[in-house]
């Protein structure tokens, strides 16, 4: 007796299992279908064009003024930077610079940026009207600036994308039918900057001249401006990465071969 109650609570339990399995692997494929047909799981439907790239935009704010907040939490040194420019870039960026090399301005007031404060209390996010450019920038001896232009974000059409770049899991979570074209512009900061420090004038012109040069090279090479493929789930989110800089931030996932 005891033997066939036991025997009975093992197939009970080997029911059960199978029963589960069967229940996720149908709530996995059916996740597949939803995410096949372009329907944001969190909404229960598919976004309009335009709402779907406002959350676009918002999604690349918040990664950039959540990875400063990070930065800042970790370092306190106010290096990394993150602005805006409402209502975009007034001019191209080299003719910016330009005008910047001339004065003895700072960074902030050559181009416009409104810089995003940090809060300790967490990351402070803005949602800007349109049109803008985000500025990323790092105040450091040396540091870069990168420009994204609000207006540069469009949806690309993408054909084919290998399974290392959207995967099973990725496309589970709601990825692989939008792709968004981002342009990007590089330059050296101190180009555009006013003088710090105890540096002399003469030598805060030369450093200036020397940058300026630098990022007008790059300009020439085709180095400085330029744009990535990112991958955007149904609900507007960008596929995201650990970034190797050792305080967890995170960076786009941006595609390497697109065909």
């Amino acid at each position: 007796m005891n033997g066939v109650s036991g025997k009975r609570r093992w197939l009970l339990l080997g029911g059960g299992v199978l029963a589960l399995g069967v229940a996720c692997s149908l709530h996995f494929w059916y996740r597949l279908y939803q995410n096949d047909k372009g329907i944001c799981h969190v909404d229960g439907r598919v976004l309009a064009e335009e709402e779907h790239r406002k959350r676009t935009l918002q999604s690349l704010v918040s990664l950039e003024v959540e990875n400063i907040w990070t930065n800042e939490s970790k370092y306190n040194d106010g290096a990394a930077v993150v602005g805006v420019i409402p209502g975009g870039l007034k001019s191209d960026v080299p003719s910016i610079m330009a005008l910047s090399v001339q004065n003895e301005e700072s960074f902030e007031a050559n181009f416009g940026i409104e810089v995003v404060p940090f809060q300790e209390s967490g990351p402070a996010i803005v949602a800007p009207e349109e049109p803008y450019t985000l500025v990323v920038y790092d105040r450091g001896v040396g540091g870069r600036a990168g420009f994204t232009d609000s207006k540069s974000v469009v949806r690309a059409l993408v054909h084919v994308v290998g399974e290392d770049e959207v995967g099973l899991l990725d496309r589970y979570r709601g990825y692989g039918n939008y792709f968004y074209r981002v342009n990007n512009v590089l330059i050296s900061r101190e180009c555009c900057d006013a003088r710090k420090g105890s540096m002399t004038r003469e030598e805060y012109i030369s450093r200036k001249y020397r940058f300026y040069k630098e990022s007008l090279e790059t300009f020439r090479l085709g180095w400085a401006d330029f744009y990535q493929i990112a991958v955007v789930s149904n609900c507007g989110e960008l596929l995201l990465v650990d970034s190797e800089n050792g305080i967890n931030d995170k960076s786009v996932k941006w595609l390497k071969g697109v065909y």
